[in-house]
């Protein structure tokens, strides 16, 4: 029987060779599905978190602009700022009937939306004779803004989040919007 001399095998140094190029090889495609990935889901949470912002600021501006102008007041209250106004019911015998006070502003959330662990963080909330309803949570500490100007109020709404790495994700709107009911 003949042995064939042509063919002696690999070395040990060629095949440490193969081993470490196909170890880099790894890193690299999972460095890049790694990344993809991060960039997906911050992508996705920034996409959640900017659909409730307009969401929330959509609902702040519907009820701004049904305002009656001589009854809206802007303060400061939790670090941001808040409106007081009332709106109208309708017309009872040729005279405007009006809500009672409608208060629009930030109150301390349980959600920790930054991830440092402190309550800091807000949510933005419509309370009217008592009850409260929620716009939505992730504010940012200071970030509902109103500004008038006139018959224009300039809203501006900043909620925040973190991504899979603890980094901070904030997403900032505003709007402006005209005020259409005078007091009677």
């Amino acid at each position: 029987m003949r042995k064939n001399k042509r063919f002696r095998g690999l070395t040990l140094i060629e095949m440490a060779v193969v081993a470490v190029v196909l170890g880099l090889l790894t890193t690299l495609v999972f460095a890049v599905v790694f990344s993809s990935y991060s960039a997906y889901t911050s992508n996705t949470r920034m996409g959640g978190i900017q659909e409730r912002a307009r969401l929330a600021l959509d609902g702040v501006t519907r009820e701004i602009r049904l305002a009656n102008r001589d009854t809206l007041a802007i303060s400061q209250a939790n670090g941001s700022d808040q409106a007081s106004f009332s709106i109208s019911l309708g017309v009872v015998d040729g005279v405007v009937q009006w809500s009672t006070p409608i208060l629009i502003g930030v109150q301390p959330s349980l959600v920790d939306a930054n991830g440092n662990s402190a309550a800091d963080d807000g949510r933005l909330a419509r309370v009217q004779d008592g009850v409260t309803d929620v716009y939505c949570d992730y504010v940012k500490q200071g970030g509902f803004t109103l500004q008038r100007q006139g018959d224009r109020v300039e809203v501006g709404l900043v909620l925040i989040t973190v991504d899979d790495r603890g980094r901070p994700l904030e997403c900032p709107v505003k709007t402006s919007v005209m005020l259409r009911n005078k007091g009677s």
